[in-house]
């Protein structure tokens, strides 16, 4: 079954940023990115029909879980928890949306992987790291943690003009 937006209420949600960003609200794009989250994740839309998600809706999903792990635990985490089988089109991603320093940051993490083999599962990644616990100290390290969270580029605000340019591919 392909994936069919049936919700309305992202176009309210962009409506209320904007009036929110033109009073000068400093948690418009916070409030905003977060209930564009709820509306397409509880819906588990890219969990059962990855494959059949417009592009567009993939590039959103693809950088939601890249920063939510990052943020949360690095990119150890972001590799432990398997999301290396999407790291690939995730620096496509982040290039999308307009974040080439974070884009290239991921592709400097994946390169740094023993013989540039990143993992793409948690299972590869648990097998990796027992086999070479050193290799895999700069994932544990903050300097790749630091640089992500230095690049200057605001993931709300770009992601919310992301789905703004490519509205029909969200909403009806």
């Amino acid at each position: 079954m392909p994936w069919t937006p049936d919700h309305q209420d992202i176009g309210v949600t962009l409506a209320k940023y904007e009036k929110e960003k033109q009073a000068s609200k400093p948690d418009a794009s916070s409030k905003a990115y977060s209930s564009i989250i709820d509306e397409l994740s509880c819906r588990g839309w890219f969990e059962r029909f990855p494959d059949s998600l417009p592009r567009e809706a993939q590039t959103f999903f693809y950088v939601l879980f890249a920063d939510t792990e990052i943020n949360n635990g690095g990119f150890a985490q972001y590799f432990l928890n398997g999301y290396g089988k999407y790291a690939q089109e995730t620096v496509t991603a982040y290039r999308e949306i307009g974040t080439p320093k974070k884009a290239a940051l991921l592709a400097a993490v994946m390169a740094s992987f023993p013989g540039g083999k990143y993992p793409k599962t948690a299972d590869e990644y648990s097998d990796l790291f027992n086999e070479t616990e050193a290799a895999l100290d700069l994932l544990d390290s903050d300097d790749f943690g630091i640089k992500y969270f230095q690049t200057g580029e605001n993931i709300k605000e770009l992601m919310i003009a992301y789905v703004k340019k490519h509205f029909a591919q969200f909403a009806p």
